[in-house]
C-alpha cells in the first residue's frame, strides 16, 4: 500500500527530542512552534484512491503503554490530514500534540482501523524554555500571551487557558472561564477577554496555561484584579523621592487628584519596613493640597534618612492615620 513512512518529529517549543529512534525511520530536528509534526509519505500516483478510502491512523502514546484507546494521547485518521507532495509521495502531515509531562513517548502506525503496531517511532521529551515567553493580565479586560523574537508562538489544537481564584486548585469545577488558545489569535497574540460579570470585586484570580488538554499548570500569570481595584490596592501617589540638592536633603512626592477629598488629606514618607502608624517613624510629610501644588514635603528626621536604602510613600485621609491605596515604593536617590 505504502512504499516507506517517514516520521519527522518536530522539536517541541516547550520540550526536547532525543534521538530515539527505529531503524527504518529518518528523524529531523527543527523548530515547528510547539507540536510533534509527523510527515506521512505514500506514493502518490499508485496508492491514491487506496489513501483517500483507508481507515489508517496514527496516534501519540507514552512509552510501554498498551494501544487501548484510554492510553491515546493524541491521534488522527491519516486521510483526513493535510498534506503536501514531495516528489513521487504525498505527505500527510500529523501535528499539534504537545506532551504535557517529560518523559519516554511513541509515535504508532495502525492500518485499517486496527490496534496492531505497524510502524512506530520512540523519542524521549525533557523541559526547556518555551515559545511561550509570557501570560499575564493586560489592563483591566484580557489575559495576553505572546511568543519571542522571531518565533511566532503557535498553540497546539488542544492547549487551553483559564482563569481561577488565586487559591483554587486546577479542577475544572474552578473554572471561571476558559477558551481553546487556537480561537484567541488577535493581531499576532492570543488574547482572553474578560467578562467581568464573572468576577467578584476585591478577590485575585490567576490565569493558568495548560498543554494538551491536561489539568498541569504549564505557566500562570502573578496574581491579578477584575476591574475596580479595592481601596488598598489603588494606586494614589503618582511619585516619591528623596535627594541631596547642594548638601541638603529634599523630598518631593505627587498624588492623583481625583482621590484627594480633603484640604486635610496628607502623605507621609516611612522607611519600607516600619509602621506607619506610629508617629515616631514618620520621616517627611505635607498636606495633598502642598505635595499638589509646590511637590515638596517638610523633613522631621533627616537622621532616618541613609543612602540607597528601601522608603514607601502613604496616601492618608483627612488629618488620620487611616491610608488609602497602595503605598509607593521606592530608593533614596543619594
Amino acid at each position: 500500500m505504502f512504499k516507506q513512512i517517514i516520521f519527522i518529529i518536530a522539536l517541541l517549543s516547550s520540550l526536547s527530542i532525543a534521538t530515539e529512534v527505529s531503524t527504518n525511520f529518518e528523524l529531523k530536528t527543527t523548530y515547528a512552534n510547539g507540536a510533534v509534526d509527523v510527515l506521512i509519505d505514500y506514493h502518490r500516483d499508485a496508492d491514491r484512491e487506496i489513501r483517500d478510502k483507508s481507515k489508517d491512523w496514527v496516534a501519540v502514546y507514552k512509552k510501554g503503554t498498551s494501544t487501548a484507546w484510554q492510553n491515546v494521547i493524541n491521534w488522527a485518521w491519516v486521510k483526513d490530514l493535510s498534506g503536501q507532495a514531495p516528489g513521487d509521495y504525498y505527505g500527510h502531515i500529523f501535528r499539534g500534540t504537545h506532551i504535557a509531562k517529560p518523559g519516554e513517548y511513541e509515535v504508532r502506525f495502525f492500518k485499517n482501523n486496527s490496534f496492531i503496531v505497524d510502524k512506530s517511532l520512540s523519542f524521549t521529551t525533557k523541559q526547556v524554555p518555551s515559545f511561550l515567553t509570557f501570560i499575564k493580565k493586560a489592563g483591566y479586560d484580557a489575559i495576553l500571551m505572546r511568543g519571542f523574537d522571531s518565533h511566532e508562538f503557535v498553540p497546539a489544537p488542544r492547549d487551553w487557558v483559564g482563569i481561577y481564584k488565586e487559591n483554587d486548585d486546577n479542577t475544572w469545577q474552578n473554572v471561571i472561564q476558559w477558551g481553546w488558545l487556537k480561537d484567541l489569535k488577535k493581531y499576532g497574540t492570543y488574547r482572553l477577554t474578560l467578562n467581568k460579570d464573572l468576577y467578584q470585586k476585591g478577590v485575585k484570580y490567576k490565569a493558568r496555561y495548560f498543554l494538551n488538554n491536561s489539568f498541569h499548570t504549564y505557566k500562570e500569570t502573578e496574581a491579578f484584579y477584575v476591574g475596580e481595584l479595592p481601596d488598598n490596592e489603588k494606586k494614589v501617589v503618582s511619585f516619591a523621592f528623596i535627594e541631596k540638592r547642594d548638601g541638603a536633603l529634599f523630598s518631593r512626592a505627587g498624588v492623583y487628584s481625583n482621590y484627594i477629598k480633603s484640604p486635610n488629606d496628607w502623605i507621609g514618607i516611612f522607611k519600607n519596613d516600619v509602621e506607619f502608624t506610629d508617629v515616631s517613624n514618620l520621616i517627611a510629610w505635607a498636606y495633598v493640597s502642598k505635595v499638589n501644588s509646590s511637590k515638596t514635603l517638610e523633613i522631621l528626621k533627616p537622621e532616618l534618612i541613609e543612602s540607597k536604602k528601601d522608603y514607601k510613600a502613604v496616601f492618608f485621609r483627612n488629618n488620620s492615620y487611616e491610608k488609602f491605596g497602595k503605598a509607593f515604593t521606592f530608593k533614596s536617590r543619594y
